[in-house]
């Protein structure tokens, strides 16, 4: 018996030696480790946010929709602004209401989100815009056609996917830089 006690302890000695191995090789390289543990995985990014942060995303946001809108108007000449201040209130409501539709549509209805491929958020900011322009605002906004909410959101999806690959790259890219010259201290 105390031969096979003592070969019992020696494995779990040696067991134990190969697990602090495994965590110091695991330390040295934490990338190399989380990408051999989930091989084939794929990130979706539904809502494509500019932050995690609620409030730097909501003001992010808030930003691109008015310079957007404003840009997008003074090019194509889509709608009728009176004041140009309706522009943040444009953006404003639209950063909001925007928010909370994906926000819930996203966690209760993910499925619809991903059947209809993000033709939904289309369709939903086509009714926005439609709202605005015949029930909010009659008379100091209002579509030059009934056809241009259809471009205008169409073009402003686009640009604004543009944009967020575009902002979510460098600041991935200004985060990895930080990030290799606090090493370098």
């Amino acid at each position: 018996m105390d031969n096979d006690d003592k070969d019992l302890r020696k494995e779990i000695e040696d067991l134990e030696k190969l697990i602090e191995q495994v965590k110091d090789q695991q330390d040295k390289n934490p990338k190399k480790s989380n990408k051999q543990s989930s091989p084939g995985v794929i990130k979706i990014d539904l809502g494509s946010r500019y932050s995690t942060n609620l409030y730097a995303n909501l003001f992010v946001s808030f930003l691109v929709n008015f310079l957007l809108f404003y840009t997008l108007n003074s090019l194509f000449i889509f709608a009728e602004i009176k004041n140009n201040y309706l522009y943040l209130l444009l953006a404003l409501l639209f950063t909001i209401f925007e928010e909370a539709y994906k926000t819930i549509l996203l966690k209760k209805y993910v499925k619809l989100v991903i059947y209809s491929s993000g033709l939904i958020f289309f369709l939903i900011n086509i009714a926005f815009f439609y709202f605005i322009d015949l029930v909010v605002f009659p008379s100091s906004f209002s579509f030059s056609n009934y056809l241009y909410p259809l471009g205008f959101v169409l073009i402003f999806q686009i640009v604004r996917i543009f944009f967020k690959v575009f902002y979510n790259s460098m600041v991935k890219l200004i985060s990895q830089k930080i990030v290799k010259n606090k090493q370098r201290r």
